[in-house]
């Protein structure tokens, strides 16, 4: 069986992301893209939308709430990769909450939703190391979490990437080898991140962005400062280790938990090499998490790393494993 898809956006940098990673489906007759001659003709959109299976927005938050109604009423089922929906709650049924490892009821959420939101990219390192975490009394719910969030800068869209691309500008590039944004108003990711994750006070959020295209690392540190106050046990290494793998033990998981490596002194984006020298275009379609730390000191202290392609697991990858979902492929 084919299934028709129409992207609704589709010349943004997650829609470009994510044709890549339907080709193998495009190859085995699996998917059928509906291309339109002009993205901006409404009447077009909608026709595309009307003879689809699955529509998949990657569209200004703007456009997107403009969008919803219309297939909202031909009940034409959606997957919205904008930042338009995720943020608050979804108490309608017909929405859900497009992270499958979120919890162990939330793939059957995705498969019968009319509607499913893609996760924000930093939210989706955050929640994947703040909700096991929170579950296992290991970080307390109300405690002022801090999340330090790196990432290359095609997670700013168009405008950054076209800056950054600019090799004329020397002074550009030179002074933002390393920058740290969204410092005098509340990171959009933050609210998203405190409503799935638990958290009863929301977070401390940090992002920055760095001279390389492809990758993000989210790191949250805490110590036994951080645990429930009721809480009478020691904060150690194998037992944050033992939580994280315990959580992700399903094997269809794209959440890969490494294993404690007592000789890792750094953390970087070795990862990404290839995707950023132009050897791998592929989206990378898994997260990683690393835990480091030292628990054989009289204040122990650990960080929980979650590494990610900011265009795979955190857009392209993610909006792809609820495809699947949703379509029953």
């Amino acid at each position: 069986m084919t299934h028709k898809i129409f992207i609704d956006g589709g010349s943004g940098t997650t829609a470009l992301a994510l044709k890549q990673v339907l080709l193998p489906f495009i190859d085995k007759n699996i998917i059928q893209l509906i291309e339109i001659s002009d993205p901006k003709n409404i009447e077009q959109r909608q026709q595309a939308s009307l003879n689809a299976d699955l529509v998949i927005l990657c569209l200004p938050d703007a456009v997107a709430k403009q969008t919803i109604p219309f297939l909202e009423q031909h009940a034409i089922r959606t997957i919205d990769a904008s930042s338009a929906h995720r943020a608050k709650p979804l108490t309608d049924r017909n929405w859900a909450y497009g992270f499958p490892e979120l919890s162990d009821t939330q793939p059957d959420k995705i498969r019968n939703a009319q509607f499913v939101t893609n996760p924000g990219c930093y939210a989706t390192g955050a929640l994947t190391i703040l909700k096991p975490l929170i579950e296992a009394n290991i970080i307390d719910a109300n405690h002022a979490i801090q999340i330090v969030g790196v990432a290359g800068y095609t997670t700013g869209g168009k405008k950054l990437i076209n800056k950054h691309n600019d090799t004329k500008n020397d002074d550009f590039n030179l002074s933002h080898a390393y920058a740290q944004y969204s410092i005098a108003k509340p990171h959009r990711h933050i609210e998203e991140i405190q409503n799935y994750s638990g958290l009863k006070t929301p977070p401390i959020f940090t992002p920055s962005i760095i001279s390389i295209p492809r990758g993000m690392l989210v790191s949250i540190s805490f110590n036994q400062a951080s645990m429930p106050h009721d809480m009478h046990e020691t904060l150690t290494l194998k037992r944050v280790q033992k939580a994280l793998q315990s959580y992700y033990s399903d094997p269809t998981s794209m959440i890969r938990v490494e294993p404690f490596d007592t000789k890792r002194r750094t953390i970087n984006f070795d990862d990404f090499t290839d995707l950023n020298n132009g050897k791998a275009e592929l989206p990378i379609d898994h997260l990683k998490l690393v835990v480091t730390g030292w628990d054989d000191y009289d204040h122990p202290q650990i960080t929980v790393h979650a590494i990610l392609d900011n265009l795979g697991k955190g857009a392209a990858t993610q909006a792809l494993q609820n495809m699947k979902l949703m379509l029953k492929i």
